[in-house]
């Protein structure tokens, strides 16, 4: 099932995510959209913008029940616990940074499998969830600076610039154009949380 772009913020309201979660989900949300339009501009239908679309509002859900990084196994397991389409349910598990590889994995306290994104739609939603602090979208050398801060590993750090190069890359217009101003994406915000509202 691919559930409605309203479906997903109730199913984020009935999980339990704060109101903070559910706007930087929907700010990760338009940008990851920004991104696919800008792709498929250049390279027409190269990527599918309903599952990213439905992937980027649902990729946080696990927060619901954890803030740690184990949040995306967490989300994985919700969105099949309502047979949400698999390839959402990837986007999901496999959002975090720009990947763990499965020893990186197992030395955080996750199964030890391989979380690293492949499909494209995958890598759109990780990287524009690297590219939003909050609510706020941020250049990759913020992002960098933030994950330095954060004590990020190196390794990490250099999969998050490759894939920015990667999905860079197959964009019409660089990412760093592709940002939208606070006021329209409050808006928008606004618009979606009201919809979800009248329907949770």
């Amino acid at each position: 099932m691919i559930p409605s772009k309203t479906e997903c913020l109730c199913l984020l309201y009935a999980a339990g995510c704060s109101q903070r979660v559910i706007h930087h989900s929907i700010v990760v949300c338009e940008l990851s959209l920004r991104i696919a339009d800008s792709i498929n501009s250049k390279t027409p239908n190269l990527v599918s913008v309903s599952h990213i679309e439905i992937g980027a509002l649902l990729h946080d859900i696990g927060r619901s029940a954890f803030h740690s990084i184990h949040h995306a196994c967490a989300g994985a397991a919700i969105c099949r616990s309502h047979q949400i389409d698999s390839k959402i349910c990837d986007i999901v598990l496999h959002h975090i940074g720009a990947g763990l590889i499965s020893s990186e994995a197992r030395d955080l306290g996750l199964p030890p499998v391989d979380y690293m994104p492949v499909s494209l739609e995958e890598k759109i939603v990780a990287h524009a969830d690297n590219l939003v602090l909050g609510k706020r979208i941020v250049s990759i050398q913020q992002r960098i600076e933030h994950a330095k801060n954060a004590n990020l590993s190196p390794a990490a750090i250099t999969r998050m610039v490759d894939l920015h190069n990667e999905i860079n890359e197959l964009c019409m217009v660089p990412i760093e154009k592709l940002g939208m101003k606070k006021a329209i994406l409050k808006k928008r915000m606004k618009k979606r949380v009201r919809a979800a509202k009248l329907l949770f």
